[in-house]
């Protein structure tokens, strides 16, 4: 009755205010005006509400109060004074939460809290679909209090604790109808549940995908309401290792969905089998070959590109090589070093001197089998007389006899020498020839080379090499100028003609006669002499 009483007042004043606007409305754009900008501050002055009653309630835990405003002095001005002037109820201050104006002035309306006034509330919640993964939707009938507040504003502010889980208000709110009249206020919470989280059923180890990979699968077991293909966001926990999602989702129709996880797994790593020492390959490397057992699944040629090998303490990435033998496996092939296949010199025999200061040593080359020959033979070194020498000067296959290797090592005994020198003529005033035979020439060198490059000590004087070499067939002589004063007479007796001789000759024996004659006459010039003095 009250609400239909304010009812009547408020639109009698209505027309009351229509009516003293038409009046005014030569004056309303400047009252207004000075309202907004000039005459607000002076009419708060005097503002207060009066006659508070305590009305009936408006929502959970809220009353309705209602109150008079006094002192607004223009009908125009009563709902901006309404709402601008607040009121002291219950040592707080409160604004209109409504604003209703009658012919008997304005009226606010207050929302303050009060436990007496009844709440709303949930009827037991009973768990529904699953709406999302890990959240179930949990719904409940609103009981609304008071009766005659509004459904939908109760319900999106009626909070509940549901599973531990406290909300403000339901995720939805539904009304439920009866044909044309609403039966009842459901609230639906999406809240979080574990038995919404689809999981792995058990996981069984299926083929190799990689090396050192096995795929491990499992059925998906989705609850109802959630789709399959949220096996895209399923983590799992596999032998130890864990995955964010699968690898690989299949929706098998009738037989489900399942998840595919590439799992690192040592049994899907290819092995070798006991290796083999094979034939050589190179000097000083050994083939070793073995089969690989490569688990079902996977590729042969690829699982022996990638798996490595410790031979003989010597690591291995990959083998060098790999073979397909067909029914007999695939096989890898490493070269291995190996001192096995290193040729060997059989004990060194001395040879002929080849050089000035060289001399051939040479020995048959020991070859593994597997091994080239000629290959081996300018690989392989030796040290001869305390020498390293890093390959042969010459390598000699001999057929049947094997693959030999001559070396030329310094060796000074390997040098010609003079043999005993003999005096010969004067080969000038002051100078006379020594010569001898040179011995002990290799027979790759030229004889006459070799005579111009040997020095000698004759009759205590050093040449660096001979005068002239003479090379008379069956041997070549050194012939030396050796300084020697005798050969200032010789050499010009030995190069005078005879008659030239005969005539020196003669002189002399006449020189020699007169001074016989000479001596003779002071021999008998002294006899007699001496004879006078006897006589006297």
């Amino acid at each position: 009755m009250r609400l239909l009483l304010t009812l009547i007042s408020f639109l009698f004043g209505s027309l009351l205010l229509g009516f003293y606007d038409i009046s005014n409305a030569s004056d309303r754009g400047v009252d207004l005006a000075l309202n907004e900008h000039l005459l607000a501050p002076a009419n708060q002055q005097g503002l207060h509400w009066e006659e508070l009653k305590k009305e009936n309630c408006v929502g959970q835990g809220k009353r309705q109060y209602g109150a008079h405003l006094i002192g607004s002095d223009k009908p125009a001005n009563w709902e901006r004074d309404c709402w601008a002037t607040s009121i002291d109820i219950g040592g707080k201050q409160y604004n209109a939460r409504a604003c209703v104006g009658s012919m008997f002035g304005m009226w606010g309306q207050f929302d303050v809290p009060d436990a007496s006034c009844p709440m709303s509330y949930w009827d037991p919640f009973k768990p529904d679909r699953c709406t999302g993964t890990g959240v179930r939707q949990y719904s409940a009938i609103l009981r609304v209090l008071p009766e005659n507040a509004s459904w939908e504003d109760e319900c999106a502010k009626t909070g509940a604790t549901i599973l531990g889980q406290e909300f403000a208000k339901p995720t939805r709110c539904v009304k439920e109808m009866f044909g044309l009249i609403a039966k009842n206020m459901w609230g639906e919470f999406d809240v979080k549940d574990d038995s919404c989280m689809p999981k792995w059923d058990t996981f069984k180890a299926d083929q190799c995908v990689a090396v050192g990979i096995r795929q491990y699968s499992a059925q998906l077991l989705v609850p109802v309401g959630l789709a399959w293909e949220t096996c895209s966001g399923i983590g799992a926990y596999i032998q130890g290792q864990v995955f964010d999602k699968p690898d690989r989702c299949k929706n098998e129709g009738l037989g489900g969905m399942w998840g595919e996880f590439d799992v690192k797994d040592e049994s899907c790593l290819a092995k070798w089998d006991t290796f083999k020492a094979d034939q050589c390959v190179a000097v000083g490397v050994r083939q070793y070959s073995s089969q690989l057992i490569v688990p079902d699944g996977l590729s042969w040629e690829v699982s022996c590109e990638t798996i490595a090998a410790s031979i003989q303490r010597q690591a291995f990435t990959k083998p060098d090589r790999c073979k397909n033998e067909g029914l007999g496996g695939m096989w890898g092939e490493f070269d291995v070093k190996d001192d096995s296949c290193l040729p060997a010199w059989n004990p060194f025999k001395e040879d002929q001197c080849v050089n000035l200061d060289k001399r051939q040593y040479s020995a048959q080359l020991i070859v593994p089998a597997g091994l080239s020959w000629e290959v081996s033979c300018v690989a392989t070194g030796a040290s001869i007389e305390s020498q390293v020498v890093a390959k042969p000067d010459r390598c000699k296959n001999m057929g049947l006899a094997g693959m030999w290797g001559e070396f030329d090592v310094t060796d000074t005994t390997c040098r010609p020498r003079w043999g005993e020198f003999k005096r010969d003529r004067c080969t000038g005033t002051r100078t006379r020839q020594y010569s001898a035979i040179l011995w002990d020439i290799p027979p790759t060198l030229s004889w006459e080379r070799t005579c111009q490059l040997t020095a000698a000590t004759v009759a205590g004087q050093d040449f660096s090499k001979p005068g002239r070499c003479v090379n008379v067939n069956l041997n070549i002589w050194g012939e030396f100028d050796v300084t020697d004063r005798i050969c200032a007479i010789e050499y010009p007796l030995t190069h005078m003609a005879w008659q030239t001789i005969v005539a020196i000759v003669v002189v002399l024996l006449v020189v020699v006669g007169l001074v016989v004659l000479r001596a003779r006459f002071l021999l008998l010039k002294k006899i007699l002499n001496a004879m006078h003095k006897d006589e006297g």
